[in-house]
Order: structure tokens, then C-alpha cells, then sequence
């Protein structure tokens, strides 16, 4: 039984830990978050006009700006799909324990 509890919250957390930052990794070889932020100041396209510029900086920021919200959306994910698994064993044991102590019958009084 501490084997149970031992991988179920020691072990799993680094699981999850672990497939929340490869889902991460392999969103950023799309998005080049740090990439995109090293090149911030580059106009786009090689467009070296003013307007260029300007466009290559706005549409970089917001290039970053999803990324970074995308990355705190599956953090934020990763969490609480690792505190729901904690939960189901302590939601079993309550609904185990109450299903025992609850009324025993089918009447109403």
C-alpha cells in the first residue's frame, strides 16, 4: 500500500512534469519563442523600409505574445491535471467512507 502512495504522489509528479515540457517543446519548434524574440528588431522579410520595420517588430511581438500565453495555458494544464490526479485517490477513500457511514435504507422520514 506505501508503494501505492509512494509512485502515485512522488514519483507521477515528475511524469507529468516531463510530458507538460516536451507538449511545450514541441510547440515551440512551431512558435520559436526565444528564436523570435533574439530576432525582435529585424525587419520581416528582409523589408528594410520603415514600414518594414515596423511591421516585422509588431508582428514578431505578437508572435511571442501568443507563444508565451500558449505556454502558460499548458502549464496551467499540466498543473491541474496533476492536482485532479492527486485528488482521485483521496475522492475514492471519501466516497468509500461515506458510502459506509451514509444511510442505510430507503426510507424517508
Amino acid at each position: 500500500m506505501v508503494a501505492f502512495f509512494v509512485f502515485w504522489y512522488l514519483t507521477s509528479p515528475g511524469r507529468f512534469y516531463r510530458g507538460t515540457k516536451k507538449l511545450i517543446e514541441t510547440i515551440d519548434q512551431n512558435i520559436a519563442v526565444l528564436e523570435t524574440a533574439q530576432h525582435i528588431t529585424e525587419p520581416i522579410f528582409q523589408d528594410y523600409t520603415k514600414q518594414g520595420r515596423v511591421l516585422g517588430f509588431f508582428f514578431r511581438l505578437g508572435r511571442i505574445l501568443v507563444g508565451l500565453f500558449l505556454y502558460a495555458l499548458i502549464a496551467l494544464g499540466g498543473v491541474a491535471l496533476l492536482l485532479f490526479f492527486w485528488a482521485v485517490p483521496i475522492l475514492c477513500i471519501v466516497s468509500i467512507v461515506s458510502g459506509l457511514t451514509g444511510p442505510q435504507g430507503g426510507t424517508d422520514v
